[in-house]
């Protein structure tokens, strides 16, 4: 039988940060070279984030599509599904739905689900309201596949729904823990590694298919600018594991020619790091 293998990196939604807690122990005035006031009211994207006055800045919520000949799977989902109205202060509405049909694909098309966060802007939209106000899950064919650990992120906003939604799935046979010991193959050629460093309940996704390699690094390196070792957020568990896990999974995608793949990315969703005389560098797709 044939290999049949396809991914792509879907922009489905935005997040509000705290700059200074997004770039942890970095000078406001360095971190603010990476970014824009949104005063300027302009369209360009090419920086990873866009700052406010009160310092909070806007950034991208993006997924992983993997198809297969067995699989469609999304890693991540992004925030809640809804409107203006059903969306909090950090979180903005999904496009998810319309990523997808892009794709020539639905919610129900989806039959594999890997997050590697449980914050809502990357597990928000698991769930939905149906006509009659219940919550039922978004992707009703899927299997969704977590880290099993009863620690909660210290990252203040946390939308509730997030946490429902794993009631919700458990109760239905849809929820797949995953030990942090345990190396778990969802599919043929897509791993689920633990990351504890940003939380209890990280991942990284790390794709190897024929010639395809591909690392999903999620909290562990959101953004561009989090390539450098120094920048952790200030809401990571243990800095210290997260320093040592990125620079295992960059030291590994650079030796193997992998593409990064960040969840946060605004501009700039996907590249391969490259070592030049001037040092490390990303080469953006």
């Amino acid at each position: 039988m044939s290999l049949i293998f396809s991914w792509d990196v879907l922009e489905v939604g935005n997040t509000r940060r705290d700059g200074g807690a997004f770039y942890g122990a970095i000078p406001r005035p360095e971190w603010l070279q990476t970014v824009m006031t949104s005063d300027k009211r302009t369209s360009d994207r090419n920086f990873d984030a866009h700052v406010t006055r009160q310092n909070e800045i806007t950034v991208g919520c993006n997924v992983l599509l993997l198809k297969s000949e067995t699989d469609n799977i999304l890693v991540d989902v992004g925030p809640r599904m809804g409107n203006a109205t059903l969306t909090d202060k950090e979180c903005g509405y999904s496009k998810l739905r319309k990523a997808l049909k892009e794709a020539s694909m639905t919610p129900r098309d989806v039959n594999k689900i890997i997050l590697t966060s449980t914050d809502s802007d990357h597990a928000g939209a698991l769930t939905m309201s149906d006509r009659a106000g219940n919550e039922v899950p978004t992707f009703s064919r899927a299997t969704v596949y977590c880290q099993d650990n009863q620690h909660e992120r210290a990252r203040p906003h946390s939308i509730v729904q997030s946490h429902d939604a794993f009631e919700l799935l458990e109760d239905k046979g849809k929820l797949h823990t995953i030990s942090s010991t345990e190396q778990l193959e969802v599919s043929p050629g897509v791993f689920v590694h633990s990351a504890r460093g940003p939380s209890q309940w990280s991942a990284v996704v790390e794709v190897k298919r024929g010639a395809d390699r591909i690392i999903f690094l999620g909290d562990l390196c959101p953004t561009p600018s989090h390539l450098n070792l120094s920048v952790t957020t200030a809401h990571d568990n243990e800095p210290d594991h997260t320093y040592r896990e990125k620079k295992y999974w960059l030291d590994k995608a650079e030796e193997e020619g992998a593409v990064l793949v960040f969840c946060h990315g605004n501009a700039i969703k996907a590249g391969y790091l490259e070592s030049t005389k001037e040092g490390r560098r990303l080469r953006a797709l």
